[in-house]
Parts: C-alpha cells; sequence; structure tokens
C-alpha cells in the first residue's frame, strides 16, 4: 500500500483467497460476507478520511471473528471545535462498528511509538453517545496508548469486562503511571488466563492488585521492571495456578524472594526490559540465586534470553560468587541469537550461571548452527555432569 497516495484507500485482507486488497465494496470477495472471518488493514494519517468506509464495510461483517488494525498515524492536539476532523472522531466510527461485529481477536496498535498529546480537548472530549462496548472477545491485543486515554478508556474497559477475555496483551509504553492504576483497578476478567503487560510506567502495587483479582492466571508476561518494588512477594497463596512467568530479572527476584510462593510455577523465561534496555550482571546473579533457593519440589524449565536486537550481552562485566547450585532445574534453554559472541567467548559471569545450573540434564542453545563446534557448547558438555541431551537450533 502506498501510504502518499491520499486516494488510496486502506488495505484490507480478506482470507479468501489469502491475498490484500484495496477496500472495495464491490470486489466479489468482498461481496461474499458470509464467508469472512479475518479482517486486517493499516491506516495512515492519509487515510483517516477513509475510515467511515471501513465501518461501512465492518457492519456487514457480523460474523467476522479477527478483527487486526495497524495504526500510523502523526497526531496533533484536539481542537474541540474541529473534533470532526479529528484522529478520535474517526477512530470512534471504527470502534462503534466494531460493536456490531461478533469478533473474538482484536488487535489495535501501532507499529512506532505513539503521540497524543494531554489538552484540553482530549481530555473533555466525549465519544459518540452509541459507542457500545464489544463484549464479544476472547483474545486482546493493544498496543496504542490512545485508547486507554479519554474519550476510549472507558469503552476500553466496558469492552474487556463485558468479553469472555481469555488472554490480554497490553503495550503501552507511554502510558502514565496512574492511567495505568485507573484502567487495571476498573478491571474484571473472571476468564483471564494469559497475560502480558508492558509499560515503563507501571507499578508493582497496581500490578499485585490486579493479580489478586485474577488468581486463576497461568501464564504471566512483564515486559518492563515494575516501577515502586520494594518487597518480595511472600504470599504462598498468591496466583496458585500460575505455571509460566516470562520477566526481566529484576523482577523476578521480587516475584521469587520467598522460597514457596507460585507453587505451580514450571516455566521461567529471564529477558531484558524491552525499553529500558540495562545488562546488570548482578540482576542475573539474583535472579538465578532467587531460583535456586526455591523449596517447592517441581522442575522448572528455565530459559534465558541473553540479548535483544541490537543490544547484544557485553564480553566482560564485574562478576560476584552465586555459591550456589541448584537441582530444581530440568531444562535450560539458551538464546545467544542477539549475542553471537558469546559462542566463542564464554564471559566468566555466565560460566557463574552455567555452573548453578549445571545438575540440569536438557539443555538446549538457540542461535547456534547444529554442525557447528562453539566455546559455549564444550563448557556445557564440560560442566554439565548429568547431561542427557544438548539440542543446537540455529
Amino acid at each position: 500500500m502506498n501510504n502518499t497516495v491520499e486516494e488510496v484507500l486502506p488495505s484490507i485482507y480478506l482470507n479468501l483467497p489469502e491475498q490484500v486488497l484495496s477496500l472495495n465494496l464491490n470486489h466479489e470477495h468482498a461481496k461474499n460476507h458470509a464467508e469472512l472471518e479475518t479482517v486486517s488493514f493499516k491506516i495512515a494519517n492519509a487515510q483517516l478520511v477513509h475510515l467511515p468506509q471501513v465501518e461501512q464495510f465492518l457492519r456487514s461483517l457480523p460474523r467476522v471473528q479477527n478483527v487486526m488494525a495497524s495504526f500510523e498515524l502523526k497526531r496533533e492536539p484536539l481542537a474541540v471545535e474541529k473534533h470532526k476532523e479529528s484522529t478520535v472522531y474517526y477512530i470512534s466510527n471504527l470502534l462503534r462498528a466494531l460493536s456490531y461485529t461478533s469478533c473474538e481477536l482484536l488487535s489495535l496498535g501501532e507499529p512506532t511509538e505513539g503521540y497524543f498529546p494531554r489538552c484540553p480537548g482530549a481530555t473533555n472530549f466525549q465519544g459518540p453517545v452509541d459507542l457500545r462496548p464489544l463484549t464479544t472477545l476472547e483474545d486482546l491485543l493493544v498496543s496504542m496508548p490512545l485508547l486507554f486515554l479519554p474519550p476510549f478508556r472507558d469503552w476500553m474497559i466496558q469492552s474487556m469486562n463485558g468479553s469472555p477475555l481469555t488472554t490480554v496483551i497490553i503495550k503501552c509504553p507511554e502510558l502514565e503511571r496512574k492511567d495505568w492504576s485507573h484502567v487495571l483497578s476498573q478491571l474484571e476478567l473472571p476468564h483471564l488466563l494469559e497475560l502480558t503487560l508492558g509499560g515503563v510506567k507501571l507499578g508493582f502495587g497496581t500490578i499485585c492488585a490486579f493479580l489478586s483479582r485474577h488468581q486463576h492466571l497461568q501464564c504471566l508476561t512483564l515486559l518492563e521492571n515494575p516501577v515502586g518494588m520494594k518487597r518480595v512477594l511472600s504470599d504462598p497463596t498468591f496466583l496458585p495456578r500460575l505455571g509460566t512467568l516470562k520477566c526481566p530479572p529484576v523482577t523476578l527476584y521480587y516475584c521469587l524472594g520467598d522460597p514457596m510462593v507460585l507453587p505451580c510455577l514450571e516455566e521461567i523465561t529471564l529477558k531484558l526490559p524491552v525499553w529500558t534496555i540495562g545488562t546488570h550482571v548482578r540482576d542475573w546473579n539474583k535472579a538465578i540465586r532467587a531460583i535456586s533457593r526455591r523449596q517447592i519440589d517441581l522442575r522448572l524449565h528455565l530459559t534465558l534470553i541473553l540479548g535483544l536486537e541490537g543490544h547484544p550481552f557485553p564480553p566482560t562485566a564485574p562478576t560476584e560468587a552465586l555459591a550456589v547450585v541448584t537441582d530444581k532445574v530440568d531444562c535450560i534453554t539458551l538464546n545467544v541469537r542477539h549475542s553471537p559472541a558469546l559462542l566463542n567467548y564464554v564471559p566468566a559471569y555466565l560460566k557463574l550461571w552455567l555452573t548453578a545450573l549445571c545438575n540440569a540434564p536438557f539443555v538446549t542453545i538457540k542461535g547456534h548452527h547444529p554442525g557447528d563446534n562453539s566455546e559455549l557448547r564444550m563448557y556445557i558438555y564440560n560442566t554439565f555432569s548429568q547431561l542427557r541431551r544438548l539440542d543446537l537450533l540455529p
């Protein structure tokens, strides 16, 4: 789709057959509404004026199950007297159309960091009175902070509370701490099983209060270290069904600081914070110590994602003795795809971590071609005395 031409309509994917079509209500596939299950489209600023046509199209698809909308917008402060020409006005039309569908999977996002300045116009604007909630959602992904600010916040909360949501993913690094608190404090999602939260100002207390009302959660992913972590979790009844936890190492330390918490935890993934990226070896040391001190007789699958794209792990870093060797870890996955230098030079800090985990019988290295030899591979062979299988994946 050429985003530079104002006349070009939003591209829309119709899953019969698999191809991208310009939105055209007269197209032979667009006419066959009964078979449509998936619609996805991308909207840029120059195409906002076409959103009413998208609205009309969605209204004619009451059986659509999956809707994915990606916005590439440059928003300006909203002037009240011009709200009908604003981003808010057009997006409200789209949300109104969604409420007439039976959508089960909804993805609303911006591929780049969003920008919506707070101003009287944006704060005071009220959506159309007929903006009724969407109550059929099972899976929701939102990476568009505008939707958790007025005027859309109430619609989002009502839609989430009214839907049988099992999976929720919210990635909004720009949201302020008070906005996170406002949203999470009002959510009651009795069917929620999987939750992903990403925000640099998301408070630890806000998360814990939300999780305490959703004790049936099975999978939790935190993309950033929450703000205000001061005390470790100590309630052994907290999240009794949680089996998978993915988070930065600092967060893991506070979640597992007490050896008896999260009794059903079987899978842990450690990775760098997504936005406030920092490689602090001492944080990983604390996380591995917390794992080794668990007193729950349940073997773990531990994944260490060593680096992010453009942010490899360092060749050297200050080290300290861990003085622990754990038998709580059954499987280890080392992902070095973003730190390939670690294959042929194993830093002292990584040797300390592997030594602490050397009782694991199953190891996988991701980012390692099966036919290659490496220092990391040989170190694992020589250190893991109970090794039964070592898998190498590109």
